[in-house]
């Protein structure tokens, strides 16, 4: 197979990053091959490898000068593959190739519980694939190189979501991304084909989007939008995320929504967009998404889709960033741009790996107990302590609680929006700054009861299910990758100031503004961490360790006996937020009641608690009964008659006729 380089005249990066898609490609085509004979541990290295060999690629590429290099052999219509590693790629190539690494070994585990209903063969062809797509839109230097690695990655990203295909919730879950994904392209493409028309070249460097080129940079932006799952795109992401084995969850929620974000940065920011238009759009759907995501994310049964509405939250702090750093580009704010963007860069790199270390989190406690119900959990503390530790940092990341990496990339979002109340003279750009602080406050806390309940229901007390009772930790091959993760998430909390240092010199090289004009992150990360064990220290020997256990009988209401039923569930725990914002929720609580005497001795009481989107129900269902409708309309056009086809044909051909002749 000839991948069309000519290594020798590449230089270290790019003949390891070309080897790593050597290697991706070939691993794809065997694993087809192999069928059920496809082993997971071969294949487990086979995909690990070249995800160390694109991590070393990245780091070697680092603050150097952008590599551009070519395909010599392979070309779309009449362009090359045209590939670019610089900073900006090398930093999300490290990203995807950490959660590359993690994934890979917590695929064997976790697949064997799946053995008979995921085919072996068919998850390691697709995801090879599918990280192969997410490098090569990464560093894709031109339009069509991007939209083809653009379209393998959604078409990969699909099959795996589709492992599970017997099952009809899955289907649906496939569809409605398949909806997604068709549309967002469809953006792009339009965007694509008009800025060519603009600068006549589909190369990314020569495409400026100021001025009055910011139609074009519209329809990029709401393809990557929809891509990304900000609201009122974000419907997709809660099916497909619950749907997929939750190693490929954790790729697309960590790398695929990062890839989109990547795009961004690369078309837009480097593109010198100075339209308020596409500011507002990012910072408007951004503010929403947040707000929308984690409101829907604390009402949630299954673990997977509560992380998944998480998901949507983090991705409208990141767009929300990118939002405002286009937002002081337009009115010459270079402080405020440099800020907004290293933390939206910082944040989705954080936001990466504590989402990964989360679904790979649900995926052991799915392994384990066969459920991913909360209602059905409970008491897993005791039986699976690494993964219930590798949970709460994640948890703690997320809801940015110092000194966590989540805090910090948080708090320089803070900092970009105080510094544009201070730099702004418009009373308007002032007022938007100050909502979106008072939204970012009231979605942490939000956040951290999510969480809390959370953990609480599915690990403290006792176990709600038979299932949940019998779980156990399982082999070194899922708790190594979680605890991985969360090493890394506590090391970029202690080292916040250092890597947003960094971060800063990429956002500001991006922007192509001075360093110098830029304020430093100074928060004393170590220092706040050892006064936090000290603060826990002091309290836990001077209260905790000498008051007294004192122990009562519980009282049981009557009934004779404790059961898990008497605990605090994930619906009590959450219905008190789910009553203030009821009207978005659409929450109820369904009771049902029987017996003969059912007012004093009730038999049977059942009660369960329901939710509905509003997009869901008031937008895109009618939608699509529409589109039902007209396609049935349609539909009575193929009547199987010669005759009425060429009546057809002939009114066609005096329209076009009609139509030519007026114009």
């Amino acid at each position: 197979m000839n991948l069309g380089f000519e290594f020798g005249k590449l230089n270290f990066s790019a003949t390891l990053f070309a080897i790593a898609i050597f290697i991706w490609m070939i691993q794809s085509v065997i694993s087809l091959l192999c069928g059920k004979k496809c082993r997971h541990d071969f294949s487990s290295f086979l995909f690990a490898l070249p995800c160390i060999l694109v991590l070393i690629a990245a780091g070697a590429s680092w603050n150097h000068p952008p590599v551009s290099f070519e395909a010599s052999t392979i070309m779309f219509g009449d362009v090359h593959i045209a590939e670019k590693i610089d900073s900006l790629s090398a930093i999300f190539l490290s990203l995807l190739s950490v959660i590359g690494i993690a994934t890979s070994a917590f695929s064997v585990s976790y697949l064997k519980h799946l053995k008979g209903r995921i085919n072996p063969s068919h998850y390691w062809s697709a995801i090879s694939a599918f990280m192969l797509s997410m490098c090569m839109v990464i560093v894709s230097a031109n339009a069509p190189t991007f939209l083809v690695f653009w379209e393998l990655m959604s078409l990969s990203a699909l099959a795996l979501i589709a492992s599970e295909h017997q099952q009809e919730d899955v289907q649906k879950s496939a569809f409605i991304y398949l909806i997604a994904t068709r549309t967002a392209t469809a953006f792009l493409i339009a965007g694509f084909i008009w800025m060519h028309s603009i600068a006549g070249s589909w190369g990314f460097d020569s495409w400026s989007f100021a001025g009055k080129n910011w139609l074009p940079a519209l329809f990029i932006a709401i393809g990557l939008c929809i891509k990304s799952g900000l609201w009122p795109f974000h419907l997709s992401l809660p099916y497909a995320y619950t749907a997929a084995p939750s190693p490929v969850s954790a790729l697309m929620s960590g790398v695929m929504s990062k890839v989109a974000f990547c795009a961004a940065v690369r078309f837009l920011v480097v593109g010198q967009v100075d339209s308020l238009v596409i500011a507002g759009v990012f910072l408007g759907a951004g503010l929403i998404s947040m707000f929308w995501g984690i409101l829907f994310s604390l009402v949630q049964q299954d673990l997977k889709r509560l992380l998944a509405y998480s998901s949507v939250e983090n991705n409208g702090v990141i767009f929300c960033g990118l939002g405002l750093a286009l937002v002081g580009q337009a009115m010459n704010h270079p402080i405020v741009s440099a800020l907004a963007l290293a933390a939206s860069i910082f944040h989705s790199i954080n936001h990466g790996l504590f989402k990964a270390l989360l679904f790979l989190s649900a995926g052991t406690v799915e392994t384990a107990a066969h459920t991913r119900d909360l209602g059905l959990l409970g008491g897993l503390a005791s039986r699976m302590p690494i993964t219930l530790l590798c949970f709460v940092v994640g948890a703690a990341s997320i809801c940015a609680l110092p000194p966590s990496n989540g805090f910090a990339s948080k708090w320089l979002l803070y900092s970009s929006l105080m510094n544009e109340i201070w730099c702004s003279s418009e009373l308007t750009v002032r007022g938007l700054a100050l909502v979106s602080i008072g939204i970012l406050g009231l979605v942490g806390g939000l956040s951290v009861f999510s969480f809390a309940r959370a953990i609480g229901v599915a690990f403290l007390g006792n176990p709600r299910s038979e299932s949940a009772a019998k779980a156990s930790e399982l082999g070194v091959f899922s708790w190594l990758p979680q605890i991985t993760l969360a090493c890394l998430c506590v090391i970029l909390g202690l080292c916040a100031s250092f890597v947003t240092g960094q971060v800063e010199l990429l956002a500001c090289a991006t922007l192509k503004i001075p360093i110098t004009s830029t304020p430093k992150f100074q928060m004393p990360m170590p220092q706040i961490a050892v006064l936090f064990f000290v603060s826990a220290m002091l309290v836990y020997h001077l209260i905790l360790k000498t008051s007294k256990a004192r122990k009562y009988v519980t009282w049981e209401c009557g009934f004779g006996s404790l059961s898990p039923r008497m605990q605090v569930s994930s619906v009590s725990f959450a219905q008190p937020i789910a009553r203030i914002f009821s009207q978005i929720l659409r929450f109820k609580l369904l009771v049902e009641i029987k017996g003969a005497d059912r007012r004093h001795f009730p038999e049977y009481v059942k009660v369960e608690p329901q939710t509905a989107s509003i997009l869901e129900s008031k937008v895109y269902g009618p939608l699509v009964q529409m589109l039902r409708t007209l396609s049935d309309l349609l539909a009575k056009l193929q009547a199987g008659s010669v005759h009425l086809y060429l009546l057809y044909l002939c009114l066609t051909l005096l329209l076009i006729v009609a139509v030519g002749t007026k114009l």
